[in-house]
């Protein structure tokens, strides 16, 4: 979970050392990516559980 976050503030410095002028469009920055990297790991564990299932198949 936070390894999500550190790789997102890794990819973006900028956005997160912004100051507070552009506080609030870095923080809407910081959500799209964070929710990006979110649904992508979701993706790859439905992948992977579907790959197990098929596996299980074979084997019986």
């Amino acid at each position: 979970y936070f390894s999500i976050f550190r790789a997102v503030t890794e990819r973006r410095p900028s956005d997160v050392r912004r100051d507070s002028i552009g506080s609030s469009e870095s923080a809407l920055d910081f959500l799209d990516s964070s929710l990006s990297l979110v649904s992508e790991a979701y993706c790859i564990s439905n992948h992977l559980r579907i790959l197990r299932s098929l596996l299980e198949q074979q084997k019986q």
